[in-house]
């Protein structure tokens, strides 16, 4: 064998066991060979007389999924192109084209394992060296080579190259392919519905009206919010959950921010059409807690009974007035300071 490589940190004593044992392949060894490679243990298993299987095992702990990369065959592109067969696509084309990807984790997780460029450099090097499987979960690989004429002790050092760099932690964003995916979407999408349901209840009570212009916010909002999301959710993969969340919180925080739009809007009109008087029918203050506007109920100068926010200070009997204004789009909203 010629020498490992210089990026190696590996004792005499273990590059000599890997040498004796590549002299060996194809006999059967009595049991697996230890080693100590740059820091993590590594397990060479010989003890089978046709294939070779090398483990690898970082000391720093991992949430990898469990992924297993294999060669693609003509039967795996044949059975995605009739929809049979689906698998997530890294927008590495080489890599898309030797690497058949397996996992039941959800692909943000798998594309994250597969973000970098070395890491799958690797697999696709571990493949063509002759790697029928890679397993990859947690801080541990597994790699199954089965052997053929030629390979030697300078095989296994590739392997154990190979393991060793996907043994690495995914550190990179995903290639922006047709399946990339990334958990920082959900979060936007979580922060986006949380964002637009602040903008949405400030603009409603700042600018109130009745029923029908939230509504048909609400209404526009979802449909616009709905299509950007499915056509994200297309480019995540429609089976992720990574791209359902984002489809979701799309739809919520559209109309959300289609209720906040055009009350916003409407509440540019200051137009004064008249004012309604009316009489609070119980204290502010009974509430319990810091709040300083609580709801109370009011009745109103033409009969009706409407639940407001009112300051703590106002009590039963207090005269309230607001201010009727027409909207910029034309539907009345109420000016209140009560």
């Amino acid at each position: 064998m010629s020498a490992p490589p210089t990026a190696w940190r590996i004792s005499e004593r273990d590059a000599k066991a890997l040498d004796e044992l590549g002299d060996r392949l194809g006999e059967a060894a009595s049991e697996p060979l230890q080693l100590q490679v740059n820091g993590s243990q590594v397990e060479v298993d010989h003890t089978n007389a046709r294939t070779v299987i090398i483990s690898v095992a970082r000391s720093v702990p991992s949430r990898r999924p469990r992924i297993t990369l294999t060669r693609e065959t003509k039967l795996d592109r044949d059975e995605k192109a009739q929809g049979l067969l689906r698998e997530l696509q890294l927008g590495d084309a080489k890599f898309d084209a030797l690497v058949f990807v397996e996992s039941s984790a959800d692909d943000a997780q798998v594309a994250q394992a597969l973000s970098r460029d070395q890491a799958r450099l690797a697999a696709r090097r571990l493949i063509q060296t002759g790697a029928t499987s890679i397993v990859l979960e947690g801080a541990h690989v597994a790699v199954t080579l089965t052997l053929r004429d030629g390979m030697n002790a300078d095989t296994l050092v590739t392997m154990i190259d190979g393991a060793l760099e996907l043994s690495r932690p995914g550190a990179s964003a995903a290639p922006r392919g047709k399946g990339w995916v990334g958990t920082e979407l959900q979060g936007l999408a979580v922060s986006l519905v949380v964002a637009t349901g602040v903008a949405a209840w400030l603009s409603t009570t700042t600018f109130p009206t009745g029923p029908v212009l939230p509504l048909l916010g609400g209404i526009v909002g979802l449909g616009v919010g709905f299509v950007i999301g499915r056509i994200l959710e297309g480019r995540l993969s429609a089976s992720s959950t990574v791209g359902g969340v984002v489809l979701i919180g799309l739809a919520i925080s559209g109309a959300l921010s289609g209720v906040a739009t055009l009350q916003v809007i409407n509440g540019q009109g200051t137009e004064q059409l008249r004012e309604v008087h009316g009489v609070a029918l119980e204290d502010a203050s009974r509430g319990i807690g810091k709040d300083r506007v609580r709801p109370i109920d009011v009745r109103w100068s033409d009969g009706s009974v409407t639940t407001e926010r009112a300051h703590s200070t106002t009590r039963r009997g207090d005269r309230l007035t607001r201010i009727v204004r027409k909207g910029l789009l034309g539907i009345e909203w109420y000016d209140q300071n009560f």
